[in-house]
């Protein structure tokens, strides 16, 4: 591999961020492509990588998992 690059975006809720509506405020979707410059890979070594990152990604588990999020403000 030469070169990676990742794009990720997301289908996110504004009315809910912006309090304009009850509903959760958080992404519908996220949406992940990347980029892979490896001249000589096959299409089987390709897929074979895909595989190993959907299965042992942390964040990818985390996000599927719906982890609680815990928040602390602290003052200073």
């Amino acid at each position: 591999i030469e070169d990676v690059r990742m794009e990720v975006s997301g289908v996110f809720n504004t009315a809910g961020f912006y309090g304009a509506a009850d509903e959760g405020s958080g992404y519908e979707e996220v949406t992940s492509k990347v980029f892979i410059k490896a001249p000589g890979a096959t299409h089987e070594q390709i897929t074979y990588l895909k595989e190993q990152c959907e299965r042992h990604s942390p964040v990818g588990d985390s996000l599927s998992r719906g982890v609680p999020m815990k928040l602390s403000i602290q003052l200073e």
